[in-house]
């Protein structure tokens, strides 16, 4: 089983992707459609539903506005689109049978990680040069130190 994405659909995604990358302010409607179009895209590249939360959010706090200016953190996640859509591959294969693990881990904004992986239970420091970074790099560090124990 696979699950495909036109060509049509990835440039079109693409193109609208750059062209508010580029813009200052952007309509609600073409917000809106962009979003549509890259949520249809997450489905076959499924890192891209972590960078449509602050595109959610700012829809979301813009009720009756016909142009908004588009917030820093609204463009890094428009940066990563641009970067990963078109290097991704369009027809990944659905895996019928996954070996699955059950784990539980959060992130501190300040603080550190922490969880527990069968009955391991762990809690780690950050460094402090990751401090000041976005909560989804935290998240994804934590990810990647659980998969390392």
């Amino acid at each position: 089983m696979e699950v495909r994405l036109p060509l049509n659909k990835k440039l079109r995604a693409l193109t609208a992707t750059q062209a508010l990358l580029e813009a200052k302010t952007v309509t609600t409607t073409t917000l809106d459609k962009t979003l549509g179009s890259l949520s249809h895209c997450s489905q076959v590249v499924p890192p891209g539903r972590l960078f449509l939360r602050n595109l959610f959010s700012l829809l979301r706090r813009t009720d009756n506005v016909a142009r908004i200016h588009t917030p820093k953190a609204v463009k890094q996640d428009f940066r990563w689109w641009t970067i990963f859509l078109p290097s991704w591959p369009a027809i990944p294969m659905i895996q019928c049978s996954r070996a699955n693990y059950d784990l539980a881990m959060d992130a501190s904004g300040l603080r550190g990680i922490g969880g527990i992986f069968k009955e391991q239970i762990f809690s780690q420091r950050v460094a402090t040069r990751h401090g000041t970074k976005h909560i989804n790099f935290k998240d994804m560090f934590t990810i990647l130190y659980t998969f390392l124990l």
